[in-house]
């Protein structure tokens, strides 16, 4: 727009400067002498050109100002998060670890049973815990290949998948997706990485709702979208623990509380999947009453995988 606004000003410009030229040199038969009427316009129409030309350098230069000033916000973003990630690693796998070698310590030639058991539930802890942080890594690092996906089937398979667990017994799932004659749109995306995106969220409401509660997953377009929620009754989310739920690590007060497994890394990593599909993700919650998880995805091609 600035390009084409000094354009248009520059020949206005020198529409105006040729009339008043030639108007005086028609008047002033000295200026006529001293100053030929082509000279004349030719120096002018150099002057606004290059003005002109200056103009839209600037305007360049200005917009390139603004997109590295941008990037290097958004670079600067990565990078505190991978800092503040690592100590978080750090300080979930000291607890273990310190867990682990006060056992071997105190564990005697007659194997005390309970001790073997909370070493063997550590270990398998850590052994999660860097099985994650390896997907996350790759996740962050590595090109995904994108396919049609069929989300009905991805769901399914989730659902299927979780009520099969033994933690998932008694509680009841109800999917709700539509159908003829207008089912979920084909997406692009990785259907491995949704697969694991639903199941991460589906095992929190599982964790988090007690026996003989309800699980509900609906999905539906909106635009060029696809919405993906998954909604439980279960114990609810604190509103002061909300605005870190996607962090790493992020464990709420009721679930350390409760004792409830986990490692705090599964909706990160949902968030992680879902924005490298250039999708968005959002929670609501009210304790006590239960949490609902939205997934939003594009439906055309993603430009940057």
């Amino acid at each position: 727009m600035k390009r084409k606004w000094w354009l248009a000003f520059s020949l206005v410009y020198l529409v105006l400067v040729v009339i008043v030229t030639i108007f005086v040199w028609s008047q002033n038969e000295t200026l006529a002498l001293t100053l030929p009427v082509g000279d004349a316009i030719h120096g002018v129409g150099l002057l606004i050109g290059g003005l002109a030309v200056a103009g839209i350098e600037i305007s360049s230069l200005r917009k390139d100002r603004q997109r590295l000033f941008a990037e290097t916000r958004n670079l600067e973003g990565v990078i505190q998060e991978q800092q503040e990630f690592r100590r978080a690693l750090q300080h979930e796998l000291r607890n273990p670890i310190t867990a682990i070698s006060t056992g071997l310590e105190r564990l005697s030639d007659e194997h005390d049973e309970d001790m073997v058991k909370r070493l063997k539930t550590d270990i398998e802890r850590v052994s999660s815990l860097l099985e994650t942080v390896q997907a996350l890594a790759r996740l962050e690092r590595d090109p995904i290949e994108f396919a049609p996906v069929k989300l009905d089937e991805v769901v399914q398979q989730a659902v299927d998948t979780i009520s099969a667990a033994a933690a998932a017994s008694n509680r009841k799932f109800e999917v709700d997706l539509p159908t003829a004659p207008f089912p979920l749109p084909t997406i692009q995306g990785n259907d491995d990485l949704l697969f694991i995106a639903l199941l991460n969220v589906l095992g929190n409401a599982v964790k988090f709702t007690k026996e003989n509660g309800k699980i509900i997953i609906r999905a539906f377009e909106d635009g060029d979208m696809v919405v993906l929620q998954v909604g439980d009754n279960g114990i609810g989310i604190r509103a002061e623990d909300m605005d870190k739920v996607w962090g790493p690590f992020a464990r709420g007060q009721d679930a350390k509380k409760l004792d409830i497994p986990g490692s705090g890394l599964g909706l990160y990593q949902v968030r992680k999947i879902v924005e490298r599909h250039g999708g968005q993700v959002a929670i609501r919650s009210k304790v006590g009453e239960g949490t609902e998880v939205t997934l939003r995805l594009p439906v055309g091609n993603i430009t940057k995988p």
